[in-house]
This record gives C-alpha cells, sequence and structure tokens, in this order.
C-alpha cells in the first residue's frame, strides 16, 4: 500500500521533545495523506495491554483534536464512529478506529487510525 504514495519531505524526531515518542514519516498521493508513527514508548517489550492502552489514549487524542478543529471553524461537526480490530493472515493484530469529519454541508471526510506492534515498536 505505501509504495503507492510518495514520501513526502516531513520526517519528524519525537525522540528530543519526548523519549519513547519516536518518529514520524509521511506519505501522500492526490487525495489522501498517511503519517506513519514508530514509537516505543520507552519499553523493552512492548505487551498487548501497552497496545491497548496506546489505542485508548491514541482515540482520545485524535477526539481531542478533531474537537479543537471544530471549534476553529475547519469542520462544521466530527465524530467518533467506531472501533475495531483485524488479524492478517499471517496473525498481525490491527486496531483500527474509525473518525468522520464534517467539512461543510455536502463533504464528509472519514479519517482511519491503525495500530498495531511488531519488533517491539507501535
Amino acid at each position: 500500500m505505501v509504495e503507492s504514495y510518495q514520501r513526502r519531505d516531513d520526517y519528524r524526531d519525537y525522540e528530543n521533545e519526548q523519549a519513547g515518542l519516536g518518529f514520524s514519516i509521511g506519505y501522500s498521493r492526490p487525495g489522501c495523506e498517511v503519517t506513519v508513527y514508530v514509537y516505543d514508548l520507552q519499553k523493552v517489550a512492548i505487551g498487548d495491554q501497552d497496545v491497548e492502552d496506546a489505542f485508548k489514549n491514541s482515540i482520545s487524542e485524535i477526539s481531542y483534536y478533531l474537537d479543537e478543529r471544530t471549534q476553529n471553524g475547519e469542520f462544521i461537526s466530527t465524530e467518533f464512529d467506531d472501533a475495531y480490530e483485524i488479524t492478517t493472515e499471517q496473525g498481525l493484530k490491527i486496531l483500527i478506529a474509525q473518525f468522520t469529519e464534517q467539512v461543510d454541508k455536502e463533504t464528509t471526510k472519514t479519517s482511519l487510525m491503525y495500530l498495531t506492534h511488531m519488533c517491539n515498536k507501535l
């Protein structure tokens, strides 16, 4: 999936700001932008509970961010729609959260957040 996207020139290292937050890399294609975050929470091993906690925290942070954008007039409304999990054929568990942004009367956007872990990174 990422190979059909062009890498944006916006690599950001968060470790200097707060250890454990890792880094992010942006990708885009017409009509879509993706930001990939890689972090370890300053833990040697990341377990299922760490993933669940990070997922819940991410949903809260995104909801807060979208609420701010609504209050600033960027959206008419925003909403957290659903959270679910899928497991790939290889056994990789991926947690997914879906949000809806009402941009104007005619335009609705859907945003998805995916969280998984491998090699002790989220």
